[in-house]
């Protein structure tokens, strides 16, 4: 799906990784992804050992306060404006 990542308000990354892993590399990959993000988009980390991920790392990534066009088409559609703008951002939350 396409989108701009870098209109995200927010990013919770999570990391997990083996123990033999330097934790320079846990600190590149979160600074590789926060480079597509908006400077004041706020960044909530995790990061846990375990041991059955040895030699590697995997990342999550969830990004909040993008707009897809294909949504913003399906709340129109189904008549849901008035539902949308009683959202709340996570941050309100």
């Amino acid at each position: 799906m396409d989108m701009d990542y870098s209109k995200a308000s927010g990013a919770v990354i999570h990391v997990t990784m083996g123990e033999d892993a330097p934790l320079s590399s846990m600190y590149m990959a979160i600074d590789a992804i926060s480079s597509f993000l908006k400077k004041e988009a706020r960044i909530i980390i995790g990061a846990r050992i375990a041991p059955e991920f040895e030699n590697r790392m995997r990342i999550l990534v969830i990004l909040t306060g993008i707009k897809l066009p294909i949504v913003e088409d399906v709340i129109k559609l189904k008549g849901m404006e008035e539902k949308k703008k009683r959202m709340y951002d996570i941050h309100e939350i």
